[in-house]
């Protein structure tokens, strides 16, 4: 087989709703048709063998639109009545599938990342660092995705090769750690030009974090039909809980890197084992996905995870479960932190999915699991490229 890896963070295929539907529908009505299942894949044939060299061609099916405004292309494949496809305001977004409580709590990270419901995020991704994007269905194999698009998302080297190690003999026991949000990283949030860069998910979230609040909490009320209200609490209450700190300023035009480094308080990087130390570990996408997830699950700190970026282990880890979903505005991460050091059922929630996480990582995303999802993929993939795909069903 002839296999197309994404070497780029950023995926590359996105086919337009009105084609999608065609598609689906023909996939639909062959897979009704009842047919004799068979288990080896078709002979191969002499003409299907690689020429050498491979012919040269003089077009690509990729349109190259680097550190420009990317949002057209990224909304092509969802439907005309979907929020982000409105063409006249308000550009309201449609929580309600994802979250029920005005401070966001994330309840469906399905909905939530679906980035079709939320036409505000058309700043939050509208200069991705590298965006080179068919409109056509190619099978092409991509380390994350964006709901909008239809790449094959296969298990990253980056993780399978430990970029990001947790070494056990750094351990630092939960009632061992500091009851604070660490977080660590640059301004990979995608092209930052014409004052775009305020409104992109890193520098937007690091300055939430170091602003003057004023921060909202829930306070018990029994008269509430819930049992809470939101209160605000003082700056100075929330401050000794957060870390959320930038290293670098990058991926950015001149005067754009300027007024961030005017902004930020740049700190120098630390070992990545002084995160270990810290009770709470924020995790967030940068150009896609984030590489230290799987150290930080392994940590036995309670990971906090923004995710628009869709993995081949997505259907692999539970919400609330296995580690604490958030939200892009990140009103509720206060709360999240007070309720979980000081409420008595917090505080057993909060350590029992961080010792979950941990001991579910250790089962189900091993460089083994990696190996068989790649093998079963490889599988499914020979299948569909075999003339006779409809026959061979592995019975």
């Amino acid at each position: 087989m002839d296999l197309a890896f994404n070497v780029h963070d950023e995926p590359r295929i996105v086919v337009p709703h009105e084609d999608l539907e065609v598609i689906l529908k023909r996939a639909r009505e062959n897979s009704q048709a009842v047919r004799p299942v068979r288990n080896t894949f078709s002979s191969s044939h002499l003409d299907l063998e690689p020429s050498d060299p491979y012919p040269s061609v003089a077009h690509t099916r990729f349109v190259d639109l680097t550190h420009q405004f990317t949002w057209s292309h990224t909304q092509l494949s969802w439907p005309p009545s979907s929020p982000a496809r409105q063409l006249f305001p308000p550009f309201g977004d449609d929580l309600a599938p994802h979250s029920s409580h005005e401070l966001g709590f994330v309840t469906n990270i399905t909905a939530f990342s679906d980035i079709c419901l939320s036409p505000s995020l058309n700043s939050t991704f509208d200069r991705l660092s590298s965006f080179q994007v068919s409109l056509d269905l190619i099978p092409v194999f991509s380390p994350s995705k964006l709901s909008s698009f239809q790449d094959i998302l296969y298990p990253l080297t980056w993780y399978y090769m430990e970029k990001v190690p947790y070494d056990e003999e750094s351990r630092v026991l939960w009632r061992e750690k500091d009851p604070r949000l660490y977080w660590r990283g640059s301004t990979s949030s995608g092209w930052a030009q014409n004052g775009n860069w305020p409104h992109q998910l890193r520098q937007s979230i690091v300055m939430y974090f170091n602003s003057s609040g004023p921060f909202q909490r829930l306070r018990k009320q029994n008269t509430s039909p819930i049992g809470w209200v939101t209160d605000q609490f003082l700056t100075s209450d929330f401050a000794p809980h957060v870390d959320v700190q930038l290293t670098e300023i990058k991926s950015c035009a001149d005067s754009n890197c300027e007024a961030q480094l005017r902004t930020f308080d740049v700190t120098s990087m630390e070992p990545q084992a002084e995160a270990w130390k810290a009770r709470y570990l924020l995790d967030m996408d940068g150009n896609t996905f984030s590489g230290r997830f799987y150290a930080f699950m392994r940590s036995r700190s309670l990971p906090l995870k923004l995710a628009y970026f869709r993995e081949w282990h997505w259907g692999r880890l539970q919400p609330w479960v296995h580690f604490v979903p958030v939200s892009w505005q990140v009103r509720e991460v206060p709360e999240l932190v007070r309720y979980f050091e000081e409420e008595e059922e917090g505080t057993e929630i909060a350590e029992r999915v961080a010792e979950t996480g941990r001991e579910w990582v250790g089962r189900v995303l091993r460089t083994e699991d990696m190996e068989v999802w790649m093998f079963r993929l490889l599988l499914e993939f020979g299948r569909l490229v075999d003339d006779g795909r409809q026959e061979i069903g592995y019975s």
